[in-house]
């Protein structure tokens, strides 16, 4: 096994994980492959399903893997077939880390986020609403990345934190031209995806959260508050517990979003029309947060 950290947890894995960077010490979570003993959730075409609770599941990828997670701390992975090694990592990377982090007590978000002046900085929503080029937009600015997709966000503090998650986005094609990137350079994150991954650099203590942009496709003016309870019902609505575990850990989930509700400001953010506008986007957002670009 070799040991990586990711969102402050060493985790010591079968499965090859760049670009995490390597780490000494006691691992926290084991990752290795073999058969999974837990119930198996039926696999629905095109969907990764969830069976199990907040202690302990099964997660299935369609025509990829069956994975095995337990109390936060063991991951059992099952390829179904022939599976390429970046098929398995880019599963690892995503949706077992969201189920795992979501079992040691953290609130998962579909989100991205950069740190700007000691602080961190997200930008949440669905899948293709921009999440990832507007952080990539930051990082050609200089702004270290926090994570990508799957933001986690921890209460131990007294106040909310990122842990820096994995030092690499990955965008289309198309995010990548319009941020003036040619796509050719960096690796499809996996043969069954247009996606590219590109390298970037990360954040190194965890930041508090000090805002969140609801990006919003349908609303064209830039940027506009929403009130604490608009919030919390948004903080659920994309949380990956709520959303892709079924409820596993409802309870817990509410209360947390409605602690993050009090202590962030949350504001919607008008998506652009286009890619090439996300520069244009992105200079709302210095603006807003009140730095210099």
């Amino acid at each position: 096994m070799t040991t990586y950290r990711a969102y402050d947890i060493l985790i010591a894995s079968e499965v090859p994980l760049p670009p995490l960077p390597l780490a000494a010490g006691e691992p926290e979570v084991s990752i290795r492959s073999g058969r999974v003993t837990l119930p198996r959730p039926a696999v629905r075409p095109g969907m990764t399903s969830f069976r199990g609770g907040a202690e302990e599941g099964v997660l299935a990828t369609p025509g990829l893997a069956f994975v095995q997670i337990r109390h936060g701390r063991e991951v059992i992975v099952e390829p179904i077939g022939d599976v390429s090694e970046d098929a398995l990592r880019a599963i690892v990377l995503g949706p077992v880390l969201a189920v795992m982090l979501s079992q040691r007590g953290l609130m998962t978000l579909h989100a991205s986020a950069i740190a700007v002046n000691g602080q961190a900085v997200a930008f949440m929503g669905e899948a293709g609403w921009g999440k990832s080029t507007l952080a990539a937009a930051f990082h050609r600015r200089g702004r270290p990345l926090v994570a990508d997709d799957i933001l986690a966000v921890s209460f131990e503090r007294q106040e909310p934190r990122v842990p820096p998650a994995v030092p690499q986005v990955r965008l289309t094609p198309e995010a990548l031209d319009a941020l003036g990137d040619d796509p050719a350079r960096f690796p499809t994150v996996w043969e069954g995806t247009t996606k590219r991954a590109r390298p970037v650099d990360i954040a190194g203590e965890p930041p508090v959260l000090g805002r969140v942009y609801l990006l919003a496709p349908d609303v064209r003016e830039p940027i506009a508050p929403i009130s604490a309870s608009e919030a919390t019902i948004e903080f659920v609505r994309h949380s990956f517990a709520v959303r892709s575990l079924h409820q596993t850990a409802p309870a817990r989930y509410l209360d947390q979003a409605g602690q993050l509700a009090r202590t962030v400001r949350v504001v919607r953010l008008g998506r652009p029309g286009e890619l090439r506008d996300v520069h244009e986007l992105a200079d709302a957002v210095e603006q807003d947060l009140g730095v210099a670009p």
